[in-house]
């Protein structure tokens, strides 16, 4: 059972966490696709793994153990947390937080490749997530009717997330590819 980080070559893996007296394995808080990675948290700090993390379909993972990833990951993490922490300074919304609170923030998130057409919030959903636009763009839409158009360093999503409500429009990436960060 020693730490190691996880890559899907293939399949579709569900993340779960548990808060105390919660039952196994949780609240569903992440999905994990080709080319997701996990496990890198408890490689990097020696911690417990934060999350129970199933597999949901046949699924192909590549591992790499402690020994070999410790220079690679921190060094890989460092960069990309910096990288998210620059990117997180260019959202309007959060370029007042301090350089403590967008790392904590760089941390935390993850980045989602959308094709073309493909829907990236679903109408009606449950607002779980801050969607932050990397690069392409994409649009809001009620019953087809466009809302709202978003280019990069734009978000979305924010509304359902802090009034706990449901999504109220479906929002679909127009550009060939759309990397938005979560």
């Amino acid at each position: 059972d020693e730490p190691a980080l996880y890559v899907v070559q293939s399949g579709t893996l569900l993340g779960f966490r548990a808060a105390a007296g919660e039952p196994h394995p949780g609240e569903h808080v992440r999905t994990f696709t080709v080319g997701h990675t996990f496990g890198d948290l408890g490689l990097l700090y020696n911690a417990p793994r934060p999350l129970t993390v199933v597999a949901q379909t046949d699924s192909l993972l590549w591992w790499i153990g402690r020994q070999s990833s410790d220079h690679v990951v921190k060094e890989s993490f460092s960069i990309l947390r910096d990288r998210r922490e620059t990117f997180l300074t260019s959202v309007p919304i959060l370029s007042t937080l301090t350089l403590e609170e967008r790392f904590t923030i760089a941390e935390s998130m993850y980045t989602r490749i959308y094709d073309k057409g493909e829907r990236i919030i679903t109408k009606g959903d449950a607002g779980k997530e801050f969607f932050m636009l990397e690069e392409g763009n994409a649009v809001a839409s009620i019953d087809g009717k466009t809302v709202k158009e978003y280019g990069p360093n734009e978000y979305f999503g924010e509304l359902a997330l802090i009034r706990r409500q449901a999504r109220s429009a479906d929002v679909f990436a127009t550009s060939e590819k759309a990397r938005v960060a979560i």
